[in-house]
Protein backbone atom coordinates (compact mmCIF):
# COMPACT_ATOMS: atom_id res chain seq x y z
CA UNK A 1 0.00 0.00 0.00
CA UNK A 2 1.42 3.23 -0.77
CA UNK A 3 -0.09 6.59 0.29
CA UNK A 4 0.70 9.40 -2.33
CA UNK A 5 0.56 13.29 -1.86
CA UNK A 6 -0.27 15.62 -4.05
CA UNK A 7 -1.16 19.47 -4.75
CA UNK A 8 -4.50 20.29 -5.56
CA UNK A 9 -4.71 21.53 -9.26
CA UNK A 10 -8.05 21.78 -10.59
CA UNK A 11 -7.08 19.14 -13.59
CA UNK A 12 -5.83 16.71 -10.65
CA UNK A 13 -8.56 17.57 -8.55
CA UNK A 14 -11.27 16.89 -11.39
CA UNK A 15 -9.93 12.77 -11.64
CA UNK A 16 -9.76 12.90 -8.19
CA UNK A 17 -13.60 13.60 -7.78
CA UNK A 18 -14.55 11.40 -10.66
CA UNK A 19 -12.62 8.54 -9.35
CA UNK A 20 -15.77 7.32 -7.12
CA UNK A 21 -17.89 7.18 -10.39
CA UNK A 22 -15.31 5.08 -11.72
CA UNK A 23 -14.96 2.52 -8.63
CA UNK A 24 -18.72 2.22 -7.32
CA UNK A 25 -20.70 3.01 -11.33
CA UNK A 26 -21.67 -0.84 -10.56
CA UNK A 27 -22.54 -0.82 -6.77
CA UNK A 28 -26.93 -0.11 -6.86
CA UNK A 29 -26.63 1.06 -3.45
CA UNK A 30 -23.83 3.47 -3.98
CA UNK A 31 -25.80 7.40 -3.79
CA UNK A 32 -23.61 9.24 -5.62
CA UNK A 33 -23.80 12.71 -4.99
CA UNK A 34 -24.40 15.63 -7.60
CA UNK A 35 -21.13 16.00 -9.96
CA UNK A 36 -21.38 19.86 -9.77
CA UNK A 37 -21.19 19.92 -6.14
CA UNK A 38 -18.59 17.22 -6.16
CA UNK A 39 -16.09 19.30 -8.08
CA UNK A 40 -17.16 23.02 -6.51
CA UNK A 41 -16.27 21.33 -3.11
CA UNK A 42 -12.89 20.77 -4.27
CA UNK A 43 -12.65 23.80 -7.16
CA UNK A 44 -9.94 26.43 -6.25
CA UNK A 45 -12.87 28.62 -6.75
CA UNK A 46 -14.42 27.68 -3.16
CA UNK A 47 -14.05 30.52 -0.76
CA UNK A 48 -12.28 27.68 2.10
CA UNK A 49 -9.00 27.52 -0.35
CA UNK A 50 -8.58 31.27 0.16
CA UNK A 51 -8.18 30.79 4.14
CA UNK A 52 -7.05 27.72 4.25
CA UNK A 53 -3.98 24.89 3.83
CA UNK A 54 -4.47 21.29 1.63
CA UNK A 55 -3.07 18.47 1.44
CA UNK A 56 -4.61 15.99 -1.16
CA UNK A 57 -3.86 12.00 -0.50
CA UNK A 58 -5.01 8.74 -2.00
CA UNK A 59 -4.07 5.30 -1.10
CA UNK A 60 -2.43 3.07 -4.05
CA UNK A 61 -2.62 -0.92 -3.74
CA UNK A 62 0.22 -2.40 -5.06
CA UNK A 63 0.19 -5.92 -5.49
CA UNK A 64 2.84 -8.23 -6.40
CA UNK A 65 6.74 -7.15 -6.40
Amino acid sequence: MQLLEFDITDLLMADFVELPWQIYHEDYVWAAPLRESAHAQFSSHNPFFQHAKTRAFIVRIVTGK
